[in-house]
């Protein structure tokens, strides 16, 4: 081996060792700093004219002009379903609840495994952030979209945007009472329609 490759591998060898270095010492710092000001990262995307995050502890995917298949007599926030890895998704859209056009191209945001992923229409691809407890707190925001209310866990102000906390674990079964919801009002609705107009003969 000559002198200059021995040179660059010392400087490899010295410049893991530092790394090392820095991560201990960010470790042990880690462990000095208060749990509410640990920084967490999030997935951050938005719908419309909202932000949402979600936790990157959860499994999440994205996943752009995948084919959704529609379901016939399906409410509007249900889109469809869609073959991601393998398992039937059920892929919701917030769109027209926050008044809002959905983009021209499908991205799919996709949370959870298998049977439990469910997938979510936004606007553009996620980004990487990162926030800390402290700057969660309890969902209070007057929003002129009441379903946001139902779907946030609690809220946060960053950046001088209010972003959305979605809980992972809990998001699929969220939409699926949405939807739910939106079936039963236009039932409803239909119902009506149809016992005026028997009325009127």
């Amino acid at each position: 081996m000559n002198e200059t490759a021995l040179e660059l591998n010392l400087i490899n060898a010295l410049g893991r060792l530092q790394h090392l270095v820095l991560d201990k010492e960010f470790v042990s710092n880690r462990d000095s700093i208060s749990p509410e000001l640990v920084p967490e990262q999030h997935f951050a995307f938005t719908i419309g004219q909202y932000h949402f995050v979600v936790h990157a502890s959860f499994f999440c995917a994205v996943f752009i002009e995948t084919p959704i298949a529609a379901v016939p007599n399906s409410p509007e926030v249900l889109v469809g379903l869609s073959n991601i890895r393998g398992a039937l998704t059920p892929v919701y859209q917030l769109h027209t609840s926050v008044s809002s056009r959905q983009p021209m191209k499908q991205i799919i945001f996709s949370v959870g495994k298998a049977e439990q992923s469910v997938g979510l229409l936004i606007d553009a691809l996620p980004v990487s952030m990162s926030l800390c407890a402290q700057e969660k707190m309890k969902n209070e925001t007057q929003t002129d979209a009441p379903i946001l209310m139902s779907l946030a866990k609690n809220v946060c102000f960053t950046d001088g945007k209010v972003w959305y906390v979605l809980n992972g674990e809990t998001l699929g079964s969220q939409l699926f009472g949405i939807a739910s919801q939106n079936k039963k009002q236009n039932q409803m609705v239909a119902e009506k329609l149809v016992s005026g107009v028997s009325g009127s003969v």
